[in-house]
């Protein structure tokens, strides 16, 4: 039994000396994706997800993410105002299917969003180049992510008991 703990205390040594060294450019690419992963959350409106995206701190990121994830900030500003002029047609049915759309885009973007744009058939072809935009643009946000070996957290949908 002694040998065995020898053993095992020798081998977790070992391993720990093999471990790579820390990249800060991808822990911090790292955090700012597991925050954006969770904004979606608990958001109820277009313009309350820009608030959120605009408060992602982006410090320590590499020149190019930044950039990448600032054109994503954009592409939800840009169907922020599409929101303002639902909301002047139809406040309530706009709360309401906004709020909708935010709590199914995460799992199904394309559901979410041919949802919308049925119950807002005014705005349709705008709803539907928006969510293409924000689509692109997180597309690049990703792919500035997987150069520092940085993955998009999983979808993990809330479990209710």
């Amino acid at each position: 039994m002694k040998k065995f703990i020898i053993l095992l205390i020798a081998c977790i040594s070992l391993m720990g000396c093999q471990s790579e060294p820390v990249n800060p450019d991808a822990q911090n690419i790292a955090r700012v994706l597991q925050v954006d992963s969770k904004l979606l959350s608990h958001t109820k409106t277009l313009s309350e997800m820009v608030v959120k995206l605009k408060a992602v701190d982006l410090g320590g990121c590499p020149e190019e993410f930044k950039s990448a994830y600032k054109k994503y900030i954009a592409a939800w500003e840009a169907f922020a105002t599409i929101e303002q002029e639902m909301f002047k047609a139809d406040i309530e049915r706009a709360s309401k299917t906004i709020e909708s759309f935010l709590s199914q885009y995460r799992a199904d973007s394309g559901k979410a969003t041919v949802k919308l744009s049925e119950n807002w058939p005014t705005y349709s072809k705008e709803i539907i180049d928006s969510v293409s935009h924000i689509a692109g643009a997180l597309n690049t946000v990703k792919t500035q992510a997987l150069k520092y070996n940085v993955p998009y957290p999983a979808y993990k949908p809330l479990m209710f008991l």
